[in-house]
């Protein structure tokens, strides 16, 4: 970039000014309506014009620099030497809330007017900033590139709008500034003008008060500089070593992009372990890399030191353990349930359960589970108590609620629906339309293939839901007496009539469909077990008590009923 700038200076230097006017003219009649504004922009800024102090064309950027400090500082309320410069803002009467267009600017809620022209100033910080780079002139921006991010300006209105940023300011264009570009552009003189030790830390600190962290990519910086950056493999490593030292929060996305560019596969393996208790990202991207390149043993020996590290509520630990366990699947002598065991501990998913609930040392850790399922999620908790036969337990804290309405922050409907499942004669693949409704409320128990065998060894030829499969098989492991089941169906025709009851009460219209499978599911249970008949009986008693509810007779009818 310097190179090309001297070039340029060297060749307008020779034009005449008529000349120059002519490229400039044709230049501009080249340009798309989208950059037109920040042409004028740019053209107005080097003529001096638009509320801009003019001075002479030989003065230095040391001195311009010094003045635009000076005008920032009109936005400062703790300075009493100088009367505060504002902006001023109406209400947009056009403004319509329902039917906002981002894009259109005739649509923004307030109207803002710079009066005073005292937005000049902050346009010029940023061409100053670009100017510095251009010129080479690193050290003369320092001051302008710490100061600016934190301006804000005050904003004169009757409404509830105080003052703005810089970014505020861009976004709704009362500045002609890109706002990406003038924070890579102060992110290369932070780089410049530091020496390198201090360069992470600097940089980190002021993309937070640019308020771009989580979008700030290192890539995207150095492919946008305007030469070749200096020592950049050497940053990178300073950089996560600053991130982890520092216990640097909301540093993700750049540590693993940091990681990422490294060109050593040495490197990259001591920034995850020396990172894994704070950003395991890396850890568990360098496993995944190098699954077939390195020795089992070396990537367990890594998982284990990851898995000890790692605190146990991390849904990442979870995932290092599957790892783990799909390493350790290669080899038949090694234990795989200890590790499904340390990713339910740190992810208490369902599928996590369930790949412990059926394997085939059910036996012998269910108590060891049991003692991990409090906590996290409620229905899933719930669940857990269902597929570990703790049913006093689950009516007690799931199945409770003595009213019909708001169950859908309940687990009343899923509990019903798993019950009526496991009572209802035959396997789940064979399923009635009323049955097929209960296995649909059940959609937290929905398990693609790929997720459940994660970690086992196994891979499912295509990806399907494998929970109809798991609850056939739970059926046929789980016993139930005739006690037991008249009991519950007791207490579920209960519950339902007590919905239905509800629902209709409140004419809540949307959940007429709803009620009626439920009615028709309880129906086919008990016929299952009373015999032929049982279910038109139960949906022609719904029939008569809401006979003039439409729309909940013709679900009656979907389902089966024939009255």
């Amino acid at each position: 970039m310097p190179d090309f700038l001297n070039k340029v200076d060297s060749l307008t230097e020779q034009m005449t000014p008529e000349q120059l006017c002519a490229f400039i003219h044709e230049s501009a009649r080249k340009l798309n309506e989208q950059e037109r504004k920040q042409f004028l922009a740019e053209l107005s800024t080097a003529a001096g014009i638009g509320g801009r102090k003019q001075r002479g064309h030989k003065e230095k950027l040391e001195d311009k620099i010094t003045a635009c400090i000076e005008g920032l500082r009109l936005f400062d309320d703790e300075d009493e030497t100088h009367e505060q410069a504002c902006i001023y803002a109406e209400y947009n009467e056009k403004y319509d809330e329902w039917g906002y267009d981002e894009d259109d600017d005739e649509e923004e809620e307030f109207i803002y007017s710079d009066n005073d022209g005292v937005l000049g100033v902050v346009e010029d910080a940023a061409n100053l900033i670009h100017r510095c780079i251009d010129e080479q002139e690193y050290k003369a921006g320092e001051e302008l590139i710490w100061r600016l991010p934190e301006i804000r300006v005050p904003v004169s209105s009757d409404y509830d709008v105080d003052s703005l940023n810089v970014r505020e300011m861009t976004e709704m264009h009362l500045v002609h500034i890109n706002y990406e570009k003038l924070v890579m552009e102060s992110v290369y003189l932070i780089y410049m003008i530091y020496p390198p030790e201090e360069r992470p830390s600097k940089i980190l600190s002021l993309l937070r008060r640019y308020d771009w962290l989580m979008k700030f990519s290192i890539e995207g910086f150095l492919q946008s500089a305007p030469s070749e950056v200096p020592d950049s493999e050497h940053f990178l490593k300073l950089l996560i070593q600053s991130i982890i030292e520092n216990n640097e929060i909301g540093c993700q996305s750049l540590i693993l992009e940091a990681y990422s560019l490294l060109n050593d596969a040495d490197e990259q393996l001591k920034a995850a372990e020396n990172g894994v208790r704070i950003y395991p990202v890396m850890m568990e991207k360098y496993l995944k890399d190098h699954l077939k390149d390195t020795e089992p043993d070396k990537l367990l020996g890594l998982c284990q030191k990851a898995l000890e590290a790692i605190p146990a509520g991390r849904e990442i630990r979870g995932r290092i353990a599957l790892t783990a366990a799909e390493i350790a699947s290669a080899d038949p002598g090694k234990q795989l349930v200890p590790y499904w065991i340390e990713a339910f501990r740190s992810d208490r998913t369902m599928t996590n359960f369930f790949r412990l609930r059926f394997s085939g040392d059910w036996p012998d850790i269910r108590e060891n589970v049991i003692s991990l399922c409090n906590g996290g999620n409620r229905n899933h908790y719930y669940f857990f108590l269902f597929f570990t036969e703790q049913f006093d337990l689950l009516l007690k804290k799931g199945m409770h609620n003595q009213q019909g309405i708001g169950w859908s922050s309940t687990f009343m409907k899923q509990g019903i629906a798993l019950f009526l499942l496991w009572f209802m004669p035959g396997e789940i693949k064979d399923l009635s339309a009323e049955m097929k409704a209960m296995l649909s409320m059940l959609y937290e128990c929905r398990i693609p293939a790929e997720d459940y065998y994660r970690g086992t060894g196994r891979h499912p030829e295509k990806s399907s839901d494998v929970f109809p499969e798991l609850m056939t098989e739970w059926k046929k492991q789980q016993e139930f007496t005739d006690e037991f089941r008249i009991s519950m169906m007791k207490k579920i025709g209960k519950w339902i009539r007590q919905r239905v009851d509800a629902i209709m009460a409140n004419n809540r219209r949307n959940y007429y469909e709803e009620c009626a499978a439920f009615v028709a599911a309880y129906g086919a249970v008990r016929e299952g077990y009373e015999g032929r008949g049982t279910k038109q009986t139960v949906l022609a008693e719904y029939r008569q008590l809401y006979s003039r509810r439409i729309n909940f007779v013709a679900g009656l009818k979907r389902y089966g009923y024939r009255g």
